[in-house]
């Protein structure tokens, strides 16, 4: 299973306004601004927390958008995402429940992930599978974030139509 896949997606000689405009059209005016969340709407990471290793640098692109984050403007996005204190902060949109923290390094332009922490009280998040946990944090950072094409991760217990609807369930529009 892959976790926090490496994209080559930084093209020689284009710049940053074109390219995020190509990943993220329809929001010129906003692509620039970091996100910031309103407090209190959003719950603190519980006490009930796993930690999982990961080893991922994100080049300097990458790294630019995940300190922008990402806000949720309609209910079929799933996701909200806020990078403060070097550390970037996953929520579910709907409820402000964090699911995955990512603590980052610096390093110049680039931004290293060596942990996910993700939420382990069962009434927020019904996932106990680490390493399903760690490709989705992977996911929402390479689809809502990055603005990637990325596989949802899912279970080969499962059929191919159960898949796309816990997609849509967990990531909503991102998932298509």
């Amino acid at each position: 299973m892959r976790h926090f896949a490496s994209f080559p997606y930084e093209p020689d000689g284009i710049d940053v306004q074109t390219y995020l405009s190509r990943a993220f059209p329809g929001e010129p005016d906003r692509m620039a601004e970091p996100v910031v969340l309103k407090p209190e709407a959003l719950r603190p990471m519980p006490a009930a927390k796993a930690q999982l290793m990961v080893r991922h640098e994100f080049g300097p692109m990458d790294s630019y958008l995940i300190r922008r984050g990402f806000k949720s403007s309609v209910m079929e996005e799933k996701w909200d995402a806020e990078f403060s204190g070097n550390c970037l902060r996953l929520y579910r949109s709907w409820t402000g429940i964090m699911i995955f923290e990512v603590p980052m390094t610096v390093r110049g332009a680039c931004l290293y992930a060596g942990a996910v922490y993700v939420n382990r009280d069962p009434e927020q998040h019904a996932s106990r599978d680490d390493d399903f946990d760690k490709a989705m944090a992977g996911y929402v950072i390479s689809r809502i974030l990055l603005g990637l094409p990325a596989n949802f991760p899912s279970s080969p217990d499962i059929s191919p139509e159960q898949a796309l609807i816990a997609a849509w369930a967990v990531a909503g529009s991102a998932s298509q």
